[in-house]
């Protein structure tokens, strides 16, 4: 299987009870439901169970495109879990690790401001690995609270942006 191919495939949309359990974070009900389709005999679905020698223009399979559009998504619903491990109590111990005077009010003030990825997982809000990281990197407040010097985080930002710069290529220099 070419994943460059399959992945062209995520705009086809997902099924409205697959996306429903997307939506709520229920990622293995999702993953299960997705496999019964793409396991599923639609020659018996289909075609009021008729034999698939008896049926016109039956196919046996789902159609190309759609299988991998679910495909991809399998794969990316199999993989969110672990990008986002922690229920609110773990963030607010792991960001209370490296800036402990932080409160539940401000972390949930950050939630609610969007400063902070997270996602549902099993219909409970997970947030992402690397969230402390993150904010730590993005602003020297929260920097000098963890211990980090503001002027390392912002030479970091701006080595991070000049190497972006000269990943793009030298199309950007050479009109600098």
């Amino acid at each position: 299987m070419n994943w460059n191919d399959t992945l062209r495939h995520l705009d086809t949309p997902l099924p409205e009870d697959i996306a429903r359990l997307k939506a709520a974070g229920y990622y293995t009900q999702a993953v299960a439901a997705i496999d019964r389709l793409l396991n599923e005999d639609l020659t018996q679905t289909q075609n009021g169970g008729e034999s698939p020698d008896k049926a016109e223009n039956c196919l046996n399979q789902l159609p190309e495109n759609w299988r991998a559009g679910l495909l991809a998504q399998r794969e990316i619903l199999t993989r969110i879990p672990g990008e986002y491990p922690c229920n609110e109590d773990e963030a607010l111990a792991h960001i209370q690790s490296r800036i402990p005077d932080m409160t539940r009010e401000e972390f949930r003030a950050l939630v609610a401001d969007n400063r902070i990825d997270w996602r549902f997982v099993n219909g409970e809000r997970h947030f992402a690995r690397r969230f402390v990281e993150t904010l730590i990197y993005t602003d020297d407040g929260f920097a000098l609270r963890a211990g980090v010097r503001p002027d390392y985080a912002s030479r970091a930002r701006r080595g991070q942006q000049a190497t972006d710069l000269q990943q793009k290529g030298s199309v950007a220099a050479k009109f600098a």
